[in-house]
């Protein structure tokens, strides 16, 4: 039948194909279960392939495929105790049954009718002997969770299945030869298809396509993630990490878990479980694995025949003879080593390394998010302590603020009272000594001596000048207590009609006046003028001597704010004095050099300082002077 006929190649292929990949797992891997695995499938794939090359004509070729399938149950034997140990009897029965029914095998023509007491008993062995192993795959199936879940139970469904086919294969022969006819198409059907089911659980089981097994790794990290997530927001670190050793040892049916941490300076590891610790010395030059998953992060596992430093301690600690060693790292930091352990062995190494590393890795990130989050907290909670330590500091400096503008105000008006009592009480006795002194000089001027005229003149000028001070000084104190006026101002139209009212009162002068064109500035127009009065009239002064003098008016090139300046080629100054030029009387000249009260460069400081900007002067001897000044803040 075309339908039996292609189910039994499939079957046949399958086995080739698991009897490979089993195979070439062994020779990678080395280790005893897989060594184990690799027999069942392997000789199960060298049967096809010997039926393959030989047909089944031949009386040795079937004897050789019936010892091979009287085999299976002790090999899946073999790897169903790497999950849990069994009772002696158990393994003695299935081992002694194999050799007494492939001795038979060999030795009694299965065919002839006096056979069939020893083909039933055959049957009955092969399906209790199949049970065994059955019971160990389901069993382990219980303990574990998710794909590791899975796969067993479907390893577990293929064994019965597999000997379910056996046992009916041996009852149809039975059948057919008590009643002398052939097989039907029935039976074979039958047969091909329990076979083929049976091939499939093992292929799902031990070696998935990568089609179904991306899928399940995607449902068991999402189940992981849910679970191990709201650990992670509730617990403490140490006690995330502890639940989710919990949550792989379950995904892949371990016995034990702990969790090491590596002290790398004192060269020691400390493992840690639910009710003990142990702490183990390693070596600097030393390849332990702990050590290397902690440094650099890669998992490993460590089979049952492994050697390792202090690998008796650690299998008795966790009372395994397998381990797989997985970090819990992210790219710079490894937070822990889980150390999980498995009974006999692990069936799926390859797909546990990368299933564990999947969800540590997913753990490594929510842990050390939440790490930043705490670390945020406590960030905010820091801040929010000194924004509250600052906004009482505030209002205290507030009211201190406030205490002090009362007490500065009640001061500017004493000051304003003092101003103005300086300006009338010694105004009058200013007017009358150079009054007097003035009729003094015209009445009497011809009766006193050349040196008392020359005294009269001397005390008429002195008084004049203290006259100039005072007015120069109630200036200053009002140029602080002005209140301000904001708008744009044309700075080089007023620059030319200060510099005309000084040619004016000087015609004789030949100065050159050089001003910048569109000059503007927000500031108090009033203030300005009175700065560029002090400024240019400074200018003015201090080019006297010369014949021929030069004026100019400008801003500097690119700056972040903008750098007025008044230049001049004049008398000039000593660069280590700039400082002193707008300190109030203090002169670098002398009166009869160049007239002055020492007030005016005082003046334009408080000015400038006033917009909250800053002044300053360049200059040498006999080579001019710049002063320089900006009308805002620094920064702004």
């Amino acid at each position: 039948m075309p339908g039996e006929g292609l189910l039994r190649r499939a079957d046949e292929l399958l086995f080739v194909l698991l009897g490979g990949i089993t195979v070439f797992n062994y020779l990678y891997y080395r280790d005893p279960i897989r060594r184990d695995t690799a027999l069942i499938f392997g000789s199960l794939a060298v049967n096809v392939l010997i039926s393959w090359l030989f047909g089944l004509q031949f009386a040795w070729v079937n004897r050789l495929m019936l010892i091979v399938f009287l085999a299976q149950p002790y090999l899946l034997l073999r790897v169903g105790l790497h999950l849990q140990p069994i009772p002696d009897r158990y393994i003695r029965y299935v081992q002694i049954g194999l050799l007494v029914f492939a001795g038979g095998a060999l030795t009694l023509d299965l065919l002839d009718p006096n056979a069939l007491p020893f083909m039933l008993m055959m049957g009955v062995y092969f399906i209790s002997a199949e049970a065994i192993p059955t019971f160990l795959f389901l069993h382990g199936a219980r303990h574990a969770k998710g794909i590791t879940r899975n796969r067993l139970r479907a390893i577990g469904l293929g064994a019965a299945l597999f000997g379910l086919t056996i046992s009916m294969l041996v009852s149809f022969t039975v059948i057919q030869l008590s009643r002398n006819r052939p097989s039907s198409e029935f039976e074979q059907l039958w047969l091909s298809l329990l076979g083929t089911t049976s091939v499939l659980c093992f292929y799902i089981g031990f070696a998935p396509p990568r089609w179904l097994w991306r899928p399940l790794q995607m449902s068991q990290l999402i189940w992981f993630l849910n679970d191990v997530g709201r650990a992670v927001i509730r617990q403490p670190i140490d006690d995330t990490i502890d639940y989710m050793a919990e949550a792989c040892l379950q995904t892949v049916g371990g016995t034990e878990s702990a969790i090491a941490t590596v002290h790398i300076d004192t060269l020691k590891v400390v493992i840690r479980r639910p009710h003990s610790a142990v702490t183990l010395n390693i070596r600097a030059a030393d390849n332990h694995p702990i050590r290397i998953a902690w440094s650099i992060g890669e998992p490993s596992y460590l089979h049952a025949g492994q050697p390792m430093q202090d690998a008796p301690s650690l299998r008795a600690a966790l009372g395994a003879q397998a381990l797989y060693i997985i970090p819990i790292c992210e790219v710079n930091r490894t937070w822990r080593v889980m150390l999980l352990g498995i009974r006999g062995g692990a069936l799926f190494v390859q797909d546990d390394i990368f299933l564990l590393r999947l969800f540590a890795r997913q753990v490594a990130t929510l842990i050390e998010n939440k790490t930043l989050l705490e670390k945020l907290n406590t960030l905010n909670e820091y801040l929010e302590t000194k924004v509250t330590e600052r906004t009482l500091a505030l209002r205290r400096s507030d009211e201190e603020l406030r205490q002090r503008v009362g007490q500065l105000t009640s001061v500017n008006r004493e000051l304003e009272a003092f101003s103005y009592s300086v300006s009338h009480d010694l105004r009058a006795p200013l007017r009358a000594i150079n009054g007097f002194s003035q009729a003094l000089s015209e009445d009497y001027g011809g009766q006193l001596p050349q040196e008392a005229g020359e005294y009269l003149r001397r005390i008429r000028t002195a008084s004049q000048r203290m006259g100039h001070q005072i007015d120069d000084m109630l200036m200053l104190s009002r140029v602080t207590r002005t209140e301000m006026t904001f708008q744009t101002v044309n700075l080089s139209h007023i620059c030319q009609q200060i510099t005309e009212e000084l040619a004016l009162l000087e015609p004789s002068r030949h100065v050159q006046v050089i001003i910048q064109p569109d000059l503007y500035a927000e500031t108090d127009q009033n203030l300005m003028e009175l700065l560029l009065q002090n400024l240019l009239g400074n200018a003015w002064k201090f080019t006297s001597r010369k014949d021929t003098a030069q004026i100019q008016v400008g801003t500097l090139g690119e700056n972040p704010i903008t750098v007025y300046y008044v230049k001049d080629d004049g008398a000039g100054f000593d660069p280590q004095y700039a400082e002193k030029l707008f300190t109030v009387f203090q002169r670098l000249h002398t009166i009869a050099e160049f007239e002055g009260s020492g007030v005016g460069l005082a003046t334009a400081q408080r000015i400038v300082h006033r917009h909250g900007g800053r002044i300053w002067a360049e200059g040498q001897p006999n080579h001019g002077a710049t002063f320089c000044f900006t009308l805002a803040p620094e920064g702004s």
